[in-house]
């Protein structure tokens, strides 16, 4: 079963990351990843670490409610296939 003190504290840690972000981000939207983060499914929530080369989000399966938080990382200038969480 999932810790909830850790989730908690997950969620809290991703809200703090996307708040500093957004303080820093353009006002424009921009697709992350097109294709491998931002998809024709239902990703979102997302929150960048400080250097904006990991982003945790949250994924839905339509119709289904199951949600997934995951995390893909930027490397040599490609987002990798998500992951999703252990604790998710």
């Amino acid at each position: 079963m999932i810790n909830r003190r850790a989730a908690f504290l997950t969620l809290i840690a991703l809200h703090l990351c996307l708040s500093a972000y957004a303080q820093s981000a353009g006002t424009e939207p921009e697709m992350i990843g097109e294709g491998v983060v931002s998809t024709s499914g239902d990703e979102f929530g997302g929150a960048f670490t400080a250097d904006g080369n990991t982003i945790y989000f949250t994924r839905s399966v339509p119709s289904h409610y199951l949600y997934s938080l995951c995390v893909a990382h930027f490397i040599h200038g490609r987002w990798t296939t998500p992951e999703i969480l252990p604790f998710s």
